[in-house]
Order: structure tokens, then C-alpha cells, then sequence
């Protein structure tokens, strides 16, 4: 090393030195060196030299990543660039060595960073980017290989949405590449080190290529179907024994179930925006003739794919195994293929397996929903209640699944569906040994539909009182908690039942008044949103005004306790029917008001704060 890089590698040990002076001074000189020449250009140089201690370089890669940031920004005192011209040149002729030669923990660290660059500088200032790209990916060296496909996903990312940008012109010069890489890999996983993160990373970059635009030249037919085959044998692929065992959260997180993942992923966006031909609105340079066949051929042998792996799924837990995230992936599949002739046909083969073998046991609480409960309610409550969680995500997939199924094929799918949940229920009623999980699933099934069986032209409209008095109603006091919560949300799902007994509603009323002041807390949220949905049946509100004081006491701690916002549209609809009532509670309510307004405002500029740089990341998950 030359005596300057010898002083900037002692900096950078010494950030990491347990005394804190140490540091503190490490600090200082790198922030008083960051501004001059040559500095990132020193920075990018200590990152590539393969004899510096790993951690040195990777603190360096993360400073080296948070610079490029102000790529092109000018400091607000001098004036000056805040990176010279000359590091500018210097990294950009260096950069894709350094990603070669170094270790996956700083290739993660600099990749990130790639985009900084690109935003500002790509193409017209970095023209030879992509050529050297290229090189990377037709080189022998396996080194070479991974960094080109690495950096050929975050080009993906570049502008994806823009049908005018230059990526038809990109992708027509690296697909070739790709495509050839994908097809030696999944040939060879064994025998290729890093094959899964690999093609996982191949993955990712195909799916960003097509998110919003599909390249014509991955139109073609030889290309596309080669692409089909290669994500069909990636998601078939068989776990290696060490990880048959791996569940829940570790499955999720392991690389393995991330690439049939990302394979999922590409499989569904073909066919849901490129492949399907009702979606004519949203398909970018996409002919009728593509979609009419892909509708009729791919997408019928990629459904009976997921349709096979369901069935081992289910007769197999431990050795069929599929992640969360990927049979909610199918369950979206599944929603396509429900409106379209010729899928629905094989759906149509399959539906009692469908309905009693997948949707069922997707809806029932689960292990993981009983862990979770127990030990974080308040966790719990934020994971099932909120639709952007990937918790609750997964389970209104399978709910859409089945509105789909009795609503698009309802005079094939609505009576027998009926018919299964019944025989579910009465069985409970029946049974002397009694399944609450089941009864959950199946609760769960039919206040998904409620819409569908409230409809004015439903033949079960008139039924559903009575439903609710024999199958609901009692499980207001079950002795599982996870039933009581159950029950409040059918409840208020069917708040649009004609209730011909007075005393029936004001019953459910009753019910979930004192759901309000269960123990458990998951069941007083589901409580209060139930009291909404009974607002508006007249002889609930003729009962409610003597419980107003008490009622508004409860909503207001209970919305500090679990700061969910179904809270505070109850608490709206109570002012709006109840103006007198709530008076005494009015600095509360202003108070509760401003809280609820900030945290939305925070929520918001912290997502402004991210930016719009000229990429899309896709689906937020690795």
C-alpha cells in the first residue's frame, strides 16, 4: 500500500476500534478528507484491495455507498461537486472490477450502490456500461458470470416502466446471455457454486424487465418458452435434505425458497398482465393474438404446475411443502385462471380439492397465528388487521380466491361451497369431540362472501339472521378467544342482515358489548369494528345511547392500547349518531384526532423521503 492508502485503511480500522476517542477521531478525519480529490477514488481502490482485512473493506463499502448518494449534488458552502469529475471517471472505469473481485458481503454493499450512479449517468455519460456488462456475462471466469448478472438485474430496474426508454435496446443485447447462463445453471445446480443465488438473482432480473413493459425481444417465442421451462424446473426443484425441515419463517428467508419464489413470481406476471387477454388496458406492446395463445398454452400447463404442487402440499406437509408466500402467490394465479374459459376448465376439474383441501385450511387460525397471539397480541393485531402486511396479504389472497370462484362461476361454485361450509358447521354442532380451528376456517369462508349472500337477489338473503343466532352468536362466549374474535368479524361483515327479531340483533349487540371488555385484546379490536357495522341497525342504536359514556371510555383506551385506525372510524360514526352523548368526551376525541392525523402525515412524508429515482424495485421482498 502507498502511504496515503496506508493512512485510509488505518482510518477506516480504527472506526471499528472498541475505544470510543479512536473512533470518534477516525471519524473526524474522514469527514474532513470526504470533500477533497481523489479521495473516493482511494475509497474505491482500499475496497478492491483483496489483502485488506474484510471488515476495513466493508466499512469502506458502506461509506463508499452513502457518498455515491451525492453523486451528483454540489456542496451548499463552496459550491464544488461533492464528488470531483475525476473520481466520477476513475469509479466508473473501476467499478465492475472491484464487484469481480470482491467477496459476496461487499458486492452486496457496492451492487446497492449502482443505482446511485445509473440514476445520473447512465447511458449518455457511462456508454460503455453496458458493453463491459456483456463481457461480464460471456466471460468464463464464474466471477465474471455472478457480478454481470448481478449488475444485469439492477439494469432491469433502470426506467422498467418507460416503454420509451432505452431498455428494448439493453435487453436485446444481454437477454441472449442471460438466457444461455439460466440454462447452464439450472442444468448444473449442484455443480455451480452460488447456482441458487444465482438464479434467483436471473429471476429477480427477468421479473423487473417485465414488470411494466415486456421487451419484444423476450416475446419471442424460442426465448419465452425456454424462460417458462427453466422457472417450471426451479420451482419443481427438490430441497436438499438439510433443508426438507425448515418451516415458516426460516423457509421463507432461506435462498432456496427466494429463487421458486422469484420463479413464481414471473410465471404469475406474464400471464396476469401479458398473458390474459381481458387485461387489453394494461398490456404495453403486447398483441391479442400473444395473449389469446399464451392464455390457451402456457397458462394452462403452468396452472396444472401449481395445482400438482398444492395436491403434495397438502398430502405431504413435511416433503410438499410450500412457503406462505408462494401459496399466496398460486391463490393469485388461481384468480386469473377462475375468469378465463380455458383455464377455468381445469379449475372447474379440480374446484372440491380447491375448496376442501387448500381453502379451508389456508382460512383456519393456525399454529403460527396461536404462537403469535400469545406471545404479542399487539403484533398479532397489526399483522392480521392490516391488508398491507404480508400476513394478512396471504390470507386475503385465498379470501379473493374464493369471491372469485362464487362470484365469476357462481352458478357452478356458490351451492356446493354453501353445502361444504354447512356440513363443516353442523359437524361442529354435532360432534362431541369438536375442531375450533375448523369452525374458525369455515366462519372465516362464508363472512368472506357475506356481499354475495346479502346480494338482493340472493336466494339465502333471508337465511342468514338465522345463521347467525345458531352458528355466530354462541361463539360471542366461546371459551377460545380466537372464535370470540371470529365471531365479531362475521357479525360485522353481515351488518347488512334485515333483521325480522328485534331481540336478535340487540343479542349480538349484547355479545359484542362484552367482547369489548374481553381480556384478550385481538378480540376487543375485532369487537369495536363490529359495533360499526351494528350502528346502523335501528334498534342497536335505540339500546346503544344509555351505553355511549361507557362505550366511548373503552374505544378510547382501546385505541391508545392497539393505535389501530378501525378504532377511530367507530368512534366518528358515534359522534355523527350520538352528538349529545359524546359532548364530555370532545377534548379526548380532538386529542385522539390530531394523534391519529400526525402519525398518518409521519407515514407519509417518511414515504416521500424515499424518492423517485428512475427505478423500480418490484415486489419488496429479496
Amino acid at each position: 500500500m502507498t502511504t496515503d492508502s496506508k493512512q485510509l485503511y488505518d482510518l477506516f480500522l480504527h472506526t471499528l476500534h472498541q475505544d470510543q476517542n479512536l473512533r470518534m477521531q477516525a471519524e473526524l478525519h474522514l469527514k474532513q478528507a470526504l470533500h477533497q480529490p481523489g479521495f473516493m477514488s482511494s475509497l474505491l481502490q482500499l475496497i478492491s484491495n483483496v489483502e485488506a482485512d474484510l471488515a476495513v473493506r466493508q466499512a469502506a463499502t458502506v461509506y463508499f455507498k452513502n457518498r455515491l448518494k451525492y453523486w451528483d449534488d454540489k456542496n451548499e458552502q463552496t459550491g464544488q461537486p461533492e464528488i470531483s469529475e475525476d473520481d466520477k471517471v476513475f469509479i466508473k472505469m473501476h467499478f465492475l472490477s472491484t464487484l469481480v473481485a470482491s467477496p459476496s458481503v461487499v458486492q452486496t454493499q457496492l451492487i446497492s450502490s449502482l443505482r446511485s450512479i445509473l440514476r445520473h449517468d447512465f447511458p449518455e455519460k457511462w456508454v460503455n456500461f453496458v458493453p463491459d456488462v456483456v463481457s461480464l456475462l460471456q466471460s468464463e471466469q464464474l466471477a465474471s458470470i455472478k457480478a454481470g448478472i448481478m449488475v444485469s438485474e439492477k439494469i432491469a430496474c433502470w426506467r422498467a416502466y418507460d416503454a420509451d426508454s432505452p431498455n428494448e435496446k439493453i435487453n436485446a443485447m444481454i437477454a441472449p446471455d442471460l438466457l444461455r447462463l439460466a440454462k447452464n445453471i439450472i442444468s448444473n445446480m449442484d455443480g455451480i457454486p452460488d447456482s441458487v443465488f444465482l438464479m434467483r438473482t436471473l429471476f429477480k432480473g427477468y421479473f423487473k424487465s417485465i414488470q411494466f413493459v415486456f421487451p419484444v425481444c423476450l416475446q419471442d417465442s424460442g426465448m419465452l418458452n425456454a424462460w417458462i421451462e427453466i422457472f417450471i424446473k426451479a420451482f419443481q426443484l427438490p430441497l436438499p435434505a438439510n433443508l426438507i425441515d425448515l418451516d415458516g419463517n426460516e423457509a421463507s428467508e432461506n435462498i432456496y425458497w427466494k429463487m421458486k419464489k422469484w420463479a413464481c413470481h414471473c410465471m404469475n406476471r406474464l400471464f396476469t398482465r401479458y398473458g390474459n387477454p381481458s387485461n387489453q388496458s394494461v398490456r404495453v406492446n403486447v398483441s391479442d393474438e400473444f395473449a389469446a395463445t399464451y392464455s390457451k398454452t402456457v397458462a394452462k400447463v403452468v396452472l396444472e404446475v401449481y395445482l400438482q404442487a398444492l395436491k403434495g402440499y397438502d398430502q405431504d406437509k413435511k416433503n410438499g411443502y410450500l412457503t406462505t408466500k408462494i401459496r399466496e402467490l398460486i391463490c393469485d394465479y388461481l384468480c386469473s385462471a377462475t375468469a378465463l374459459k380455458s383455464t377455468w376448465k381445469i379449475i372447474q376439474a379440480n374446484f372440491e380439492f380447491i375448496l376442501t383441501r387448500f381453502i379451508l385450511p389456508e382460512l383456519c387460525y393456525s399454529k403460527e397465528d396461536d404462537e403469535l397471539w400469545n406471545e404479542d397480541p399487539y403484533e398479532y393485531i397489526h399483522k392480521k388487521f392490516d391488508p398491507l402486511d404480508d400476513a394478512s396479504a396471504s390470507t386475503c389472497s385465498v379470501m379473493n380466491l374464493l369471491i372469485d370462484l362464487v362470484t365469476i362461476r357462481k352458478k357452478h361454485t356458490l351451492f356446493p361451497t354453501l353445502t361444504f361450509i354447512n356440513s363443516v358447521l353442523n359437524h361442529y354442532l354435532e360432534s362431541n369431540e369438536k375442531d375450533p380451528r375448523s369452525k374458525d376456517g369455515a366462519l372465516c369462508m362464508v363472512g368472506s362472501i357475506a356481499h354475495v349472500l346479502l346480494a338482493k337477489k340472493s336466494q339465502v338473503r333471508n337465511q342468514m339472521e338465522h345463521f347467525l343466532m345458531m352458528h355466530v352468536q354462541p361463539e360471542l362466549s366461546s371459551q377460545f378467544p380466537f372464535l370470540r374474535a371470529r365471531a365479531c368479524w362475521v357479525i360485522e361483515n353481515f351488518s347488512g342482515v334485515n333483521f325480522t327479531n328485534e331481540s336478535n340483533a340487540l343479542s349480538l349487540f349484547q355479545g359484542i358489548a362484552n367482547c369489548l371488555q374481553d381480556k384478550e385484546l385481538p378480540v376487543k379490536v375485532r369487537a369495536a369494528s363490529a359495533i360499526s357495522g351494528l350502528l346502523q341497525v335501528e334498534q342497536v342504536q335505540h339500546s346503544m345511547k344509555q351505553f355511549i359514556p361507557q362505550l366511548m371510555e373503552i374505544l378510547l383506551k382501546l385505541t391508545n392500547e392497539s393505535d389501530m385506525e378501525a378504532t377511530s372510524s367507530v368512534m366518528e360514526k358515534i359522534v355523527d349518531l350520538f352528538p349529545e352523548q359524546v359532548i364530555p368526551f370532545s377534548l379526548q376525541l380532538c386529542c385522539q384526532l390530531r394523534d391519529t392525523f400526525m402519525r398518518q402525515m409521519n407515514e407519509y412524508t417518511a414515504a416521500e423521503e424515499e424518492g423517485e429515482d428512475g427505478f423500480t424495485d418490484g415486489p419488496s421482498e429479496k
